[in-house]
């Protein structure tokens, strides 16, 4: 990651579709900025998986927001900076309806652990 970079409105939207596993945690993500959907199989690829698709978007036009229809999700994820090698954002639970602020990569992996095991 790289210091002091802004994200472009909409590109760091992203909706997951989360899944527990015995090893972990898996599921699915999608970037509506970028009409992609990608399998994760762990938490730790979900973050990298995150970072590629931030750094390779384009300068097309960026909805404000994932349509609801483009894939199931049970967590909508907003990466608003990329400041000092962390993100900062916002994770909302689609499910209980809360909305948890992150302030790094690991805060965020932490508040993911904690939904999924609710």
């Amino acid at each position: 990651m790289q210091e002091n970079r802004s994200i472009t409105p909409g590109l760091g939207a992203f909706r997951l579709t989360l899944q527990s596993r015995e090893n972990g945690f898996c599921g699915y993500v999608y970037s509506a900025a970028l009409g992609c959907r990608a399998e994760f199989t762990s938490l730790a690829r979900l973050i990298v998986l995150l970072e590629e698709w931030m750094n390779t978007a384009t300068d097309s036009p960026v909805p404000e927001k994932p349509s609801a229809a483009a894939a199931p999700a049970d967590v909508e994820l907003e990466v608003r900076l990329r400041q000092h090698y962390s993100w900062q954002g916002q994770l909302r639970d689609l499910k209980g309806g809360a909305v948890f602020s992150f302030h790094s990569a690991l805060e965020l992996l932490l508040q993911l652990e904690a939904l999924l095991e609710q």
